[in-house]
């Protein structure tokens, strides 16, 4: 029989004595009683940034300083909207007319000669409008128009 076919066997059962499951669930419960306590102890806990307690009612000038966050928060909404533009322009391979991070050399073509058309797209940004190219660069222009 070394070399017949084994028989398959029945599992082994997963049934716990109850004495041994209440063991280990006060173990566990203990455990964690003991952990929490620890943490309550531990000073990492609490937070390093102390919370911003805002203006309060009683400032004179609440609500313009109350806009100029707002603006500021506006303004790096845009700032993020533009770079998703610039990055997705240039995953797909086409450019947007609203580049402003350009570098001094790229003013200057292959021969050596100065392009002075980039320095007129530069100072002129409220052409972008009529870019129907990319239609998302013409709706940020008009916005831009329209805000100042």
């Amino acid at each position: 029989m070394a070399g017949g076919i084994n028989k398959p066997r029945k599992p082994k059962s997963k049934r716990t004595p109850v004495r041994l499951r209440h063991k280990i669930e006060k173990a566990s419960a203990a455990k964690q009683r003991k952990a929490k306590k620890e943490a309550k102890k531990n000073p990492q806990w609490k937070s390093k940034l102390k919370k911003d307690p805002g203006i309060p009612n009683l400032f004179p000038y609440k609500e313009k300083i109350l806009q100029e966050i707002e603006e500021a928060r506006r303004k790096k909404l845009e700032e993020q909207q533009r770079r998703r533009e610039m990055a997705k322009a240039a995953k797909t391979g086409t450019t947007t007319g609203d580049n402003e991070d350009m570098d001094e050399d790229d003013d200057v073509e292959e021969d050596g000669a100065f392009n002075d058309s980039d320095m007129m797209d530069e100072d002129d940004d409220d052409d972008d409008a009529g870019d129907s190219s990319n239609p998302m660069a013409a709706l940020l222009a008009y916005a831009k128009l329209g805000l100042k």
